[in-house]
């Protein structure tokens, strides 16, 4: 064999390798709707929560359904790649994310199950923020998860919370801020 078929040869089972150990996955972003008003501030705090299969189509179980058609099963592993937050132009009396939060905005899952509260993203809310979309830095993977606490997540049985410090002055707005975090999620094989 000559010098360049035994490259050839080492390249091509290099890349077969490679091709290989990729794990077969599915990706599409999920859109939820919150919704905070200036009467929900208490103690200094702005929260909201849903349950994620109560969205309107329920996009969290399309991507699911979807996932599961892609890989063929249930996903041994659903991971948040990226998370947006923006504040719609429906909203009245607040034109910015500023208006409505002051530092660090969370988004998390809790388990409806087991109650138990999984961080996903963080935002911090400056005074030059915009509505959005503002890109939130993301930590959630559910390799972490409890074995029941991962069935409530491909099952779609969880809450997503949404909550941080309110904007000084938001409480006495009279305001109405409709919010969309979109979850970019991952299933994987």
């Amino acid at each position: 064999m000559t010098k360049t078929s035994l490259l050839l040869l080492s390249t091509l089972a290099l890349v077969a390798a490679a091709c290989g150990d990729d794990p077969v996955s599915y990706s599409d972003p999920v859109g939820l709707k919150l919704n905070v008003k200036s009467g929900d501030v208490e103690n200094g705090v702005l929260l909201d929560e849903k349950n994620v299969n109560t969205e309107s189509g329920n996009p969290y179980g399309a991507f699911v359904g979807a996932a599961e058609a892609e890989i063929g099963g249930s996903p041994s592993r659903i991971e948040v790649e990226a998370a947006t937050l923006t504040l719609e132009a429906t909203s009245t009396g607040v034109d910015g994310l500023p208006a409505v939060f002051a530092g660090d905005v969370v988004v998390g899952f809790v388990m409806n199950g087991s109650t138990t509260s999984h961080a996903v993203g963080t935002a911090t809310i400056t005074a030059d923020a915009v509505a959005g979309p503002l890109a939130m830095a993301v930590d959630f993977d559910s390799s972490d998860l409890s074995e029941q606490d991962y069935a409530d997540l491909v099952g779609g049985s969880f809450k997503i919370v949404l909550s941080g410090p309110a904007a000084t002055g938001f409480d006495g707005l009279g305001a109405d801020a409709n919010l969309t975090v979109v979850l970019t999620f991952r299933a994987y094989e």
